[in-house]
């Protein structure tokens, strides 16, 4: 089987020559992501918070040493995304983030929005997670987890147990 396109990007992305890690953490603020833009209008946010791992090689023994270097919100650090869309009076409960080629994706387990972030703070939504078919009542796909397979993204849920018949 063949590298895919994606794993390829990866693989240049981190290797064994890579020293410096960017790591971005993202919030789900539940309730508390509401708020009131400047012109009075609702909205919904979360927090994007990047830092950087360093690996450093001991030159005497070639084991590596980690070195965490938080950044400061005022150089990049940390960055609000907002969103207007929402689901029952709540929407920005983002739980994960994948960087997808070279996007970095992020999902709202409430709307079940996925969203490209651009520029660390512009949310571009590009799809609507859906539960069951999408045909019954509204109900966004609650995205708790992702990850790559491949050249794919996989995308999943906490399991919940299905509903009696009968």
């Amino acid at each position: 089987m063949s590298e895919s396109h994606f794993d390829v990007r990866r693989l240049e992305r981190y290797d064994s020559t890579t020293r410096e890690y960017m790591l971005a953490i993202i919030t789900d603020e539940d309730h508390a992501s509401q708020v009131e833009l400047d012109c009075g209008q609702i909205a919904w946010q979360s927090t994007l918070r990047h830092d950087r791992l360093h690996r450093d090689i001991d030159p005497q023994t070639g084991k590596p040493h980690f070195r965490f270097e938080d950044i400061p919100e005022h150089d990049g650090g940390e960055f609000q995304l907002v969103s207007l869309i929402a689901e029952g009076g709540r929407g920005a409960e983002f739980s994960e983030l994948v960087m997808f080629g070279k996007r970095l994706v992020t999902f709202d387990d409430r709307t079940g929005l996925v969203c490209e972030i651009r520029d660390q703070s512009q949310l571009v939504p590009r799809n609507i997670l859906m539960t069951g078919s999408g045909d019954e009542v509204f109900k966004g796909f609650k995205a708790e987890w992702a990850t790559l397979y491949n050249d794919r993204l996989v995308v999943g849920s906490h399991g919940k147990k299905a509903p009696r018949n009968g």
